[in-house]
């Protein structure tokens, strides 16, 4: 009986938990968060092409249950005037969460070599979390914004910079598609195949890739093997293999070769989309593309 009469406490203080959420996120929002937010560092240099790892410090102020099934982090950098000029959301691990225990994540900030750059200037970062179509949860932090959004960093953009590697295209890849959103700007299709020569200037630096294979193409056929699957080949360093529909990150370390021969990063596909009509050829969607320092 004892184990039972716990048991209801802890479903109904659950139950009071859920109610509660719903009635503060239905209100637009409450001085009772769900969670205090940090970022870690809280100013970051991004200039064009490169890409910066930020921590994301969760404080958990309800229970797991207290939130949807599928909470998401926004993060927006804003020009002085409000206006988003790139979007980094992303589904949060939820895993880790506890009232009372802290937990990282961590993400990468970008400014990808497929898009165009920002102006050189200083801009914002905002941040929240929200339930896709539902409404945002209200979180703690140091700067509060009044529609639940945070002020988490700022980021310069510098007027110029050296860059990290010279990087050139190579095979089969097809024009520049403009995209509707400001997550992803610009992508570009691999056919046949294809990959990159990257140029090192002297030391190792990270080539980061996001990855697009799709399920499906209007008017194509899945030719090959039937699979969706990508091996990547690297001739300076790590490689990598990625499976399945959906977008995947990608990250390689390419070290310098003793004879300073540019490193060739070969993607390489089971299978294809095949235009019924045109017979065109395409392997694996590209959405980011930047380099990063090695630390």
């Amino acid at each position: 009986m004892k184990h039972s009469r716990q048991r209801r406490t802890t479903l109904f203080s659950r139950a009071l938990s859920v109610i509660a959420l719903a009635v503060l996120v239905g209100c637009g929002g409450s001085a009772v968060p769900t969670a205090r937010l940090e970022f870690h560092p809280d100013s970051i240099e991004l200039p064009f092409s490169r890409s910066a790892s930020v921590k994301l410090v969760w404080s958990p102020r309800v229970e797991r249950e207290a939130l949807g099934a599928r909470p998401t982090v926004f993060v927006h950098l804003v020009d002085a005037e409000g206006e988003v000029l790139r979007t980094f959301d992303h589904a949060l691990d939820t895993s880790a969460w506890s009232v009372g225990v802290d937990f990282t994540s961590e993400l990468d900030l970008y400014q990808s070599q497929l898009g165009p750059a920002l102006e050189p200037g200083r801009y914002r970062l905002l941040a929240g979390l929200y339930e896709p179509g539902g409404e945002r949860y209200a979180l703690e932090g140091e700067k509060p914004l009044s529609n639940d959004a945070l002020e988490v960093a700022e980021i310069v953009v510098p007027a110029s910079s050296a860059p990290l590697a010279g990087l050139e295209y190579v095979g089969d890849w097809q024009g520049l598609e403009r995209t509707q959103d400001v997550q992803t700007l610009m992508r570009r299709w691999l056919g046949d195949g294809g990959g990159f020569s990257v140029q090192l200037a002297g030391d190792a630096v990270q080539l980061v890739l996001s990855l697009n294979l799709v399920e499906g193409i209007q008017d194509h056929d899945l030719t090959g093997e039937g699979t969706l699957h990508v091996e990547i080949q690297s001739s300076c360093g790590q490689g990598a293999e990625i499976f399945g529909a959906g977008i995947h990150p990608v990250t390689l370390t390419l070290e310098p070769s003793e004879d300073s021969d540019p490193c060739q990063v070969d993607l390489i596909a089971d299978s294809m989309w095949t235009d019924r009509e045109s017979g065109m050829r395409r392997t694996v969607l590209l959405e980011v593309l930047t380099l990063r320092a090695v630390d």
